[in-house]
């Protein structure tokens, strides 16, 4: 492992360059700053480049390093896409047994005396997702729905 260290510890230091730049992809990047996901996105595509070609051998390590690759966004909130509030929406509707196709969000908080109780955060998802995607119906298949289900129990 030491050898491995030794001989490629250029490769291993770009490798690492990467997950910093994965870091500031998941912590640092605002929806609205092209001009940084732009230049996030590139260098990252030159990073990994680099670091297949130069351990394109070694089958584990790439492996090794795509799981350590994800862990940096373990902790992370989605940052380019207000979806997932609608999906924790749904599935949160879907896991009291209610149907996300009946009513919008926009309806539920107009109507709390009628729902209450269903949607423990329904302030804050409807605030994540906005009043343009609050204001429509689900648009999500059912097999859908079921995954935000099970997403929004935990």
């Amino acid at each position: 492992m030491l050898k491995l260290f030794k001989e490629h510890k250029i490769a291993l230091g770009v490798a690492i360059l990467a997950a910093i730049i994965y870091g500031s992809f998941a912590y640092d990047l605002v929806r609205t700053d092209s001009v940084k996901l732009i230049t996030l996105y590139a260098g990252l595509f030159g990073v990994t480049y680099f670091v297949i070609r130069n351990l394109a051998w070694n089958v584990n390590l790439l492996i090794g390093l795509g799981f350590v690759y994800r862990l940096v966004f373990l902790f992370a909130i989605p940052n380019l896409s207000q979806d997932f509030y609608r999906f924790l929406w749904d599935g949160s509707i879907v896991s009291q047994g209610g149907n996300p196709f009946l009513f919008t969000p926009e309806t539920y908080l107009s109507n709390q005396g009628v729902f209450d109780g269903i949607i423990s955060n329904a302030q804050e998802l409807y605030d994540g997702m906005g009043s343009l995607n609050g204001s429509h119906f689900s648009n999500y298949p059912p097999f859908n729905q079921l995954c935000f289900a099970i997403a929004s129990l935990f």
